[in-house]
């Protein structure tokens, strides 16, 4: 029996942003928490939007852009029925607040008097986002500047500007959609206050031991009216710039071998010495390849993409054929879009495990070493959009990392494991275990050396597939995970696919990867207009 949790909440007023009302809701769905405080600030203490500048983009915020994650809400029923108190932005206000039973202050909204990091055994935490000192709304001066990432942090404040990080994550900026890129980020952080309290309970109280750090500042300030029609001119500006890249730019991916292992790119992560494989034609590519040795041959297992459908099944061909284009041969192909062919040996058999997102499942399939042929054995997990799932053993238990795009596409690492690769699958205790959009997506196969263990993995801060990392995870549990970036992998600026890498797979003494180019395909300018048109009516 866990011991009850009993929180505070600062927020103005009974209305409050429809992010926050999901984290207190996420919150108070578990068990024996309790939402025993609810403290408002005074009026006179509550911020308001100064100048001209800031009083329109208020204006544009509320009326135009409309972000789902700012609408004004009603706070939720058992928080509302809290006992509550007002206050000043004083220190003598610190004397009203109870000094017992509260395990942490959540900070919402409104000024905290001084000494208010005191009042609960795990202190106050808030949301601080960015590291620009300039203030001013979420985003605003990030698209401004240009910038791809936003950095997000629940924190513990304790001392003005000082504090300790409890969760982060990093966060793509859609530049050309103020809207967006501020739904993405509070949507997923609502989420990080119900995962910290499991943490708790589950024992591990570290970060709130960790040394105090500077922490970004707060938002502040209001734009000034020149800055409003600069940020303005930058989101259209960015809008012509992606209409015309998704109806003018379309990848083209082909699938390369370097003479050497996997664990030698955190080494030497240059890619200038891989020889890729010509492409198909132009209305096909390969992606995504994974080796499987099946009656005496390499057989390579890749994404078969055709432009003219936007449809990929799974295809096999053999990795020592010689010179030329390879010769592939669907070998596993569904309703839905195929991808990722994960490889692993099991048991003296061979398994695969397509992406298969859209289904909504982690499937396994079996191969027949002496046909060839991949028969469907299992569904290993159902109810998750899975994409890039990747298998790997640990400490004895079986692990699938995978991109729950529901959740965040390219952002999200869950975790789920098993003593059996037949299952029960359990889902990590604080799934999503990684929310970042800089190394979150899986990106090749695990591997171990010098004792320690490594996963590549996606960075897709500045667009789908752009580069790869090289990850080495330091704890991993059933209720604990972390890592730490150990290389990055881009692609040769120089080469004939510079655009773009995310695949990074072992095979024996030799490595397979996959990179791209872009090429304009009226098939799928066609499909980009279809999309728009559906999204549209």
């Amino acid at each position: 029996m866990h011991a009850p949790i009993r929180f505070g909440v600062v927020c103005d007023g009974d209305l409050l942003p429809a992010w926050q009302a999901r984290c207190l809701d996420e919150l108070m769905s578990l068990d024996g928490v309790e939402c025993a405080l609810r403290v408002q600030p005074r009026p006179e203490v509550s911020g308001r939007p100064r100048g001209l500048g800031g009083r329109l983009f208020r204006l544009y915020r509320d009326q135009w852009a409309r972000p789902r994650a700012l609408r004004a809400v009603p706070l939720p029923g058992r928080v509302a029925a809290a006992p509550s108190l007002a206050w000043g932005s004083s220190a003598a206000a610190v004397g009203a607040l109870p000094r017992e039973g509260l395990d942490f202050l959540l900070h919402l909204g409104g000024p905290l008097p001084e000494g208010a990091a005191g009042l609960a055994r795990y202190g106050v935490w808030s949301l601080r986002t960015g590291s620009r000192s300039t203030g001013g709304p979420r985003f605003f001066r990030e698209i401004l500047a240009g910038e791809s990432v936003m950095r997000a942090m629940l924190c513990r404040e304790l001392a003005p500007g000082r504090g300790v990080g409890l969760k982060q994550g990093r966060f793509a900026i859609a530049r050309h959609s103020y809207a967006r890129s501020v739904d993405e980020l509070h949507f997923a952080c609502a989420h990080w206050v119900r995962e910290l309290c499991i943490d708790l309970r589950n024992g591990h109280t570290e970060p709130f031991a960790a040394a105090a750090e500077p922490l970004p500042e707060p938002d502040a300030g209001s734009p000034t009216l020149g800055e409003l029609l600069r940020f303005l001119g930058v989101q259209l500006l960015e809008l012509v710039k992606r209409t015309a890249s998704d109806l003018l730019r379309h990848e083209q991916w082909t699938v390369g071998v370097a003479q050497r292992p996997i664990e030698s790119f955190l080494e030497t992560p240059d890619t200038s010495d891989v020889s890729w494989f010509p492409t198909l034609d132009r209305n096909h590519y390969l992606a995504d390849p994974f080796v499987a040795e099946l009656g005496g041959k390499r057989m390579v297992l890749s994404e078969l993409y055709d432009h003219r459908s936007a449809h990929a099944t799974i295809a096999a061909w053999t990795l020592d054929a010689g010179p030329g284009a390879p010769r592939p041969v669907t070998v596993i192909e569904a309703d839905v879009h195929l991808s990722y062919p994960f490889v692993f040996e099991h048991e003296g058999q061979t398994f695969c495990i397509p992406e298969s997102c859209a289904a909504r499942e982690i499937a396994l399939y079996r191969a027949d070493p002496a046909s060839c042929r991949w028969s469907r054995v299992a569904t290993l997990v159902e109810g998750v959009a899975a994409a890039d799932s990747t298998l790997f053993r640990h400490e004895g238990r079986f692990w699938i990392a995978c991109n729950d795009v529901e959740r965040g596409r390219h952002r999200d690492l869950c975790l789920f494991h098993a003593d059996d690769l037949m299952g029960p699958w359990t889902p990590h205790a604080t799934n999503p275990v990684l929310m970042d959009v800089c190394c979150a997506r899986p990106g090749g196969t695990p591997f171990v050396h010098e004792g320690r263990l490594y996963r590549p993995a996606q960075d897709c801060s500045t667009g789908y597939g752009k580069a790869l990392v090289i990850r080495r995870i330091t704890h991993l549990s059933p209720t604990c995970f972390r890592e730490v970036t150990a290389a990055v992998v881009r692609p040769d600026p120089g080469g004939a696919f510079p655009d773009g890498i995310h695949t990074l797979s072992a095979a024996g003494h030799q490595t397979l990867l996959d990179a791209k180019r872009t090429i304009f395909h009226p098939m799928e300018a066609l499909h980009v207009l279809r999309s728009a048109l559906r999204k549209r009516l």
